[in-house]
């Protein structure tokens, strides 16, 4: 399937730039990381993810996500105004009861990514159809300049579709 391929594709990119970063991260002296605490942390954006979203806060949802944050799914990449407009239009339409069950959380320095599989059953509001999603997700997370974590990307891809 093309959606295999290019799901396949982001995710080798994305270990290939860790990849890079690790290698120069290595010639160069750093104070060590709580590896432990960012999984903690981690851990909490993609409960607060979820929280936000079967609550239906589109603006919860936005406060998580970098000023470059970008989300990759069944269409096309959606950031900034379009990312908000996109979450908010999901939200008129569908109550939300997702659950995150993650496989692999990684820190490599500023960036760390959270993979997995995900369980959405939404309510359509109008019609109080309830449709099935699941598949797998990944976060990929930048640390800020205050040393909080925020989403980068968010890729996901429906292996049921509605």
């Amino acid at each position: 399937m093309k959606t295999d391929r290019t799901t396949k594709a982001l995710l080798a990119l994305i270990a290939l730039g860790l990849g890079a970063w690790a290698c120069t991260a290595a010639e160069s002296p750093q104070q060590p990381l709580d590896s432990t605490a960012d999984e903690v942390a981690i851990n909490e954006i993609r409960e607060q993810f979820a929280s936000n979203l079967n609550s239906g806060d589109a603006e919860a949802l936005m406060s998580l996500f970098d000023q470059e944050g970008v989300v990759m799914g069944t269409r096309q990449g959606l950031t900034g105004d379009a990312l908000r407009r996109s979450f908010q239009y999901y939200l008129d339409e569908f109550e939300s009861d997702i659950i995150f069950s993650p496989d692999e959380v990684r820190v490599a320095g500023d960036w760390a990514f959270d993979s997995g599989y995900y369980m959405d059953s939404m309510i359509e509001k109008s019609t109080g159809n309830t449709i099935q999603e699941s598949g797998g997700y990944v976060f990929v997370l930048k640390r800020q300049p205050n040393e909080s974590w925020l989403i980068a990307r968010e890729i996901h891809s429906a292996e049921t579709l509605p």
